[in-house]
């Protein structure tokens, strides 16, 4: 008697290979949707931290800014940057400050981008941030109770994600007056 042969028969690879194409049907989209929402997330992500750099950016030179030249529309901001503290002296409980210079800078929303402007002179000195769907500045200046305030809401897109950022910044001078050469 001739050996016997072992393997597979055509029937039994042809059921394998279908069983193989459905249970890999029934599983695709699930990849694919695990796919998409780390493309998803990845993208808020990268916004995220965008527009938190930005908004820190702005903080950080706002919080020494001249509360008494703070200008905010829905899509600008105008502030004088203050630069080197010269002297400080007091007049009774109310500090006098000066300052070597004041720079005047316009924060402005054009398209989708938010434009830094040194000087204020209308040409775009750097970009703030891009990407941007909407941005609201307001300002409320501040009182003997409590310092101004400048409020900035910041909406970021790519694609179809999309998130919103919102920061107050307290300035600093609030109190006293300033002066610059």
């Amino acid at each position: 008697m001739p050996p016997r042969m072992s393997g597979f028969t055509l029937l039994e690879m042809v059921i394998t290979i279908l069983l193989i194409g459905i249970v890999a049907g029934i599983l695709a989209p699930f990849y694919q949707q695990a796919g998409s929402m780390f493309t998803d997330t990845r993208i808020r992500t990268e916004l995220t931290a965008k527009g938190r750099l930005a908004l820190e950016r702005l903080s950080r030179e706002l919080r020494e800014a001249h509360p008494g030249q703070i200008q905010a529309t829905a899509n600008s901001l105008r502030f004088l940057q203050l630069e080197d503290l010269l002297s400080v002296s007091m007049l009774g409980s109310v500090p006098e400050k000066e300052y070597r210079a004041c720079t005047p800078i316009s924060v402005n929303h054009l398209g989708s981008v938010l434009d830094w402007d040194i000087d204020d002179d209308g040409a775009s000195d750097a970009l703030l941030v891009d990407g941007v769907a909407a941005v609201d500045f307001a300002y409320a200046p501040g009182s003997t109770q409590r310092s101004a305030v400048v409020s900035m809401d910041l909406s970021l897109s790519e694609g179809d994600q999309s998130i919103r950022l919102f920061r107050e910044v307290h300035i600093r001078n609030s109190q006293g007056t300033i002066s610059c050469p």
